[in-house]
């Protein structure tokens, strides 16, 4: 099997699913969101994710994932440049990872992609699940579904 292209499209994989599934289902959509840039607010593919999950949720249970990695949020400081690969875009990027600013600013930026992403699932009326490849991915999914029948039951 060889890719047509490189990237994730997950508004295309939410609209296959609407057309493909007749009856209400329960969609789980695990992703790191990092499909060129989802999470800012006027760009393309953010646009298209955001209808895709509206118009998905209208007839499904839209249930995003968020994969994280603790070294995508804070990258280790050495004496050393170290080369970023962006399996998404293939885009290189060669950093300097003793500078601190710019370390400070990778980490920024992180959290800002991750609020971003928050913010739109909101605006799609979608409650999310955070899971860290560090950590024990079972408590944030029991913890989502514990909290969605507290307030289910009220």
């Amino acid at each position: 099997f060889e890719p047509e292209r490189r990237g994730t499209d997950l508004a295309g994989s939410l609209q296959t699913m609407g057309r493909v599934l007749k009856r209400r289902s329960i969609l789980f959509l695990i992703s790191d969101f990092r499909e060129g840039g989802t999470a800012r607010e006027g760009n393309a593919p953010a646009e298209k994710l955001k209808l895709a999950l509206k118009l998905a949720s209208i007839k499904h249970d839209v249930v995003p994932v968020v994969v994280t990695d603790p070294r995508e949020r804070a990258l280790p400081r050495f004496r050393a440049f170290m080369e970023l690969d962006d399996p998404e875009s293939g885009q290189r990027v060669l950093f300097d990872a003793s500078d601190s600013g710019g370390l400070a600013s990778f980490k920024r930026a992180e959290e800002a992609r991750l609020a971003a992403l928050g913010a739109l699932f909101g605006l799609c009326g979608l409650e999310h699940i955070r899971v860290d490849t560090a950590g024990n991915f079972i408590d944030p999914i029991v913890r989502f579904f514990q909290k969605r029948a507290k307030r289910l039951r009220r």
